[in-house]
């Protein structure tokens, strides 16, 4: 890779990347160079590039004690030269990051950041909602006035569903408990959860239940799981009841079934196992009698750490354990477990967890041949020579290349930004003597929507005239719109074979008759008449029977050649004769004695004699060739077939086919740099339909979708082809507005694309009325990158949503703080 192209992309990336070289002292790794970072990485650190680059990272950040467990775990993916992941809080940045790291020798490496941090601190939130035994079930506003409950609640309180919608909880509490409890829910509202508030629940027949609270809030909502501590004792029977049961039923369950027990001095013990339980550990009965440890001495040494903390995270946030390690047995065998428990937690301080592990080598085994199946998969699409592509035709005598892969490169020295920017310098590669058949047998093929198939030649800038090959199936994606699926790759070595290897075999048909192939004239007096006149070299090897040179002229042209290759055949021999040119085909043929069918290939010059057309020529046997041909076209179509798959997953949205965000975020900065070449403006929308929660809960998200994709439709019809539609997320949609010179037009534009929302639209059988917020900004105006454009369309759009809705507005600097 160029080191232009190395740059741009790598200061492309919208995250944090480095390049590193490890540092080791007596063959233990100690710190890493930073050899090179993106813009984004020295933004993180908070120093410039040129200040880092060289540096080893201990001189650049204090990271304190952290440092060397960071060192060790590129040092592990380094030894093992396989690119892996993990996940790791980092002290200096205060956040989670998933490192994807890439070894490339036994000491450099490169590495890339993914800020996780959101989604760790939401995981959190679940499971500390999930905490503990789930009963009473609630969801309340920030005012504590009933807006969900589970059936649970009508067993309880003898109230039903509809009596207890819309209620302030308070007032199903006993009088001497509201005050507290309403503080509790105030600073519930206020971010800090509550654990074990205790309040009476007056029931309908007037009677009180005691009420064990935990409540938390998310998204503006309080949730409280509850627990009705009157009936404890009933729930305790019961839960003796089922481990009576539950030791009854252990020999007939698949696994290992076990009970855990960590006392308040953080003591292990297992009050119960069961015998499949001691054979997945290949532990003895005796061994747990005098010691419980024994289990955890099995545990794989780079799993132990991890295993043991899960375990005390489970108890610390009375969350379900649920784990994947690997066991480490005699001999050094590892088997791999599968384990899941839940915890109950007693007044003494002692955590119970009941449980169940069982062994999944096997699942294992198969999940890894798996991915690296996928990945081999992967390294053999990335390595395929030559350019696979998507090019549209339109109605209008307009095309473009809507996709191509970076193998465009190699094959003409063309980008895939310049393929779809640039569309006529991919078209002017193309040798002058071949441009015109190109041209016209793609037009041919998109108006009767049939396979294009060509050898030609480009004018590669270094390589100079080289033959390529393309393939490519056509389908129709819209009125007036054919859209070519293909893959084009260079045939010049194997061009230059074929010439040469045709070449000997017609100077060796002339020498001698011995070879394989035959030899051969054929006569026409008339249009439709043939006859063998001649014949010589391997006959019986081409029709395997024992026709002999003098008996050739016997055998019926038409019977010999296979039924479906006649009229083919016909139209090409006519067409040498009328032109009385080179006729070169290849064709399959009836064996005389067997019936099987084999394929041919006949070559031969025509000249007129006497009373008609004779051909001179020579027939050979292209069978396994042709075989290996089709083959390899079978292949080329499972690859194309891949690509539309993996770039359509990568691009678009799967519900409404528009662009997603990076296919949008892309597009934006190329618009972006065409306005700087050009002196233009370009105008972007942030659209949020209005009340489309109350739509999706009225209607369900079955009609919520149907209207999304019903929305994406009008939207792309209201715009101009080079504008975009994009979907950004739930009922969020972007439109960006290309070639404007004012923003009196970006005004008119957004007050025509209104219309999408002023009428009413059916979806999915019911009469629904589409409404939208709308906030537009204009480049270079209203920002200088892509985020600041996104953020002020966005905060427009809010302006807006709060002032009337179903309306649009363009930014202006003091919406940052308007209320």
């Amino acid at each position: 890779m160029k080191e232009q192209d190395y740059r741009e992309i790598v200061c492309g990336l919208p995250v944090a990347y480095a390049y590193q070289k490890m540092l080791f002292h007596n063959g233990r790794a100690v710190d890493y160079l930073l050899l090179d970072v993106n813009e984004k990485m020295a933004s993180m650190i908070g120093r410039k590039e040129d200040d880092i680059v060289g540096q080893r990272m201990q001189d650049v950040l204090d990271t304190g004690s952290q440092h060397y467990g960071w060192v060790k775990e590129y040092e592990k993916i380094i030894k093992k030269g396989i690119p892996a992941s993990f996940e790791r809080y980092s002290v200096p940045f205060r956040k989670w990051f998933r490192v994807q790291v890439t070894p490339h020798d036994e000491a450099a490496f490169s590495v890339v950041f993914v800020d996780v941090t959101k989604e760790k601190k939401q995981i959190e939130s679940l499971d500390t909602f999930f905490t503990g035994n789930l009963g009473l079930l609630s969801r309340m506003d920030k005012r504590s006035r009933i807006l969900e409950v589970n059936p649970e609640w009508t067993a309880v309180s003898g109230y039903e569903e509809h009596e207890l919608i819309g209620r302030p909880m308070v007032t199903l509490l006993h009088p001497d408990d509201k005050k507290e409890t309403l503080k509790k829910f105030l600073n519930v509202s206020q971010g800090r959860p509550v654990r074990s508030h205790v309040a009476r629940l007056r029931t309908r027949s007037g009677s009180y239940r005691y009420i064990e609270w935990h409540a938390y809030e998310n998204d503006g909502s309080i949730y409280t799981t509850s627990h009705d501590i009157t009936d404890r004792w009933r729930k305790e029977y019961e839960i003796h009841r089922r481990e009576a049961l539950l030791e009854n039923l252990t020999d007939q369950v698949p696994g290992g079934i076990y009970q855990l027990r960590i006392d308040a001095e953080e003591t292990f013990s297992f009050p119960h196992y069961s015998a499949e339980f001691l054979e997945i550990f290949h532990v003895k009965e005796e061994e747990m009698l005098e010691d419980a440890m024994h289990i955890f001495d099995k545990i794989h040494p780079e799993d132990y750490e991890h295993t043991m903390a899960s375990i005390f995270l489970s108890k610390k946030r009375g969350a379900i354990w649920k784990l994947e390690f690997r066991l480490e047995l005699e001999g050094g065998h590892e088997r791999w477990v599968r384990g899941r428990s839940k915890p109950t937690f007693f007044e003494d301080g002692s955590v119970v967890w009941h449980g169940h592990v069982a062994d999944v080598t096997e699942e294992k085994r198969q999940e890894m041949l798996l991915k690296d199946s996928e990945e081999r998969m992967r390294r053999l699409f990335s390595q395929v020579p030559g350019m696979l592509y998507q090019f549209d035709v339109h109605e209008n005598g307009t095309y473009e290349f809507s996709v191509t892969s970076k193998g465009i490169w190699d094959l003409i020295e063309v980008t895939p930004w310049e393929a779809y920017y640039q569309v006529e310098k991919v078209f002017n590669r193309i040798h002058p003597d071949d441009k015109e058949r190109v041209m016209t047998t793609v037009q041919a093929c998109a108006e009767k929507e049939l396979v294009w198939a060509e050898d030609y030649r480009v004018i590669h800038p270094v390589k100079g005239m080289r033959w390529v090959r393309g393939n490519a199936n056509p389908k129709r994606i819209g009125k007036g719109t054919v859209r070519f699926y293909g893959y084009i790759y260079d045939i010049t070595e194997l061009r230059e074979k074929e010439e040469a290897l045709h070449a000997r075999e017609e100077l060796l048909s002339e020498l001698t008759s011995r070879v394989p192939g035959m030899i051969y004239q054929l006569f026409s007096p008339a249009a439709g008449e043939y006859r063998f006149t001649a014949a010589a070299g391997g006959i019986s090897d081409i029709l395997e029977s024992d026709v002999k040179a003098g008996e050739i002229t016997e055998v019926d042209v038409m019977s010999l050649i296979y039924e479906e290759d006649r009229q083919h055949m016909l139209e090409a021999m006519e067409k040498s004769r009328h032109e009385l040119s080179q006729f070169d085909e290849i064709f399959r043929i009836t064996l005389p004695g067997s019936g099987r069918k084999k394929w041919v290939r006949a070559t031969s010059t025509p000249e007129r004699i006497s009373g008609g057309t004779r051909w001179s020529g020579y027939l050979n046997d292209v069978d396994e060739q042709k075989q290996n041909e089709m083959a390899l076209m079978e292949s080329e179509q499972r690859y194309r077939e891949l690509a539309e798959k993996m770039e359509e997953m990568a691009y678009h949205d799967p519900l409404t086919g528009l662009p997603n965000r990076r296919l949008l975020f892309d597009r934006l900065d190329q618009q972006m740099l065409q306005c700087q070449r050009t002196g233009k403006k370009l105008g972007l929308l942030f659209i949020d339909l209005d009340n489309f929660k109350r739509i999706n809960d009225r209607h369900g998200h079955d009609t919520g979708d149907s209207l999304l994709v019903h929305v994406a439709a009008h939207l792309k019809q209201a715009v101009r082809r080079t504008d975009t539609v994009a979907r950004m997320a739930g009922d969020e949609f972007l439109v960006v507005f290309t070639n404007l010179e004012e923003e009196a037009q970006l005004k008119a534009a957004v007050a025509n694309l209104m219309n999408v929302f002023q009428s009413f639209t059916d979806a999915d059988g019911s009469r629904i009325h589409v409404a939208a917020s709308v906030g537009a900004v204009l480049y270079p105006d209203h920002g200088s990158n892509v985020e600041e454009l996104l953020s002020r369309a966005d905060k427009a759009m809010y302006n807006i949503k709060r002032r009337e809705k179903n309306n649009f507005t363009i930014y202006e600097p003091g919406m940052e703080f308007s209320e």
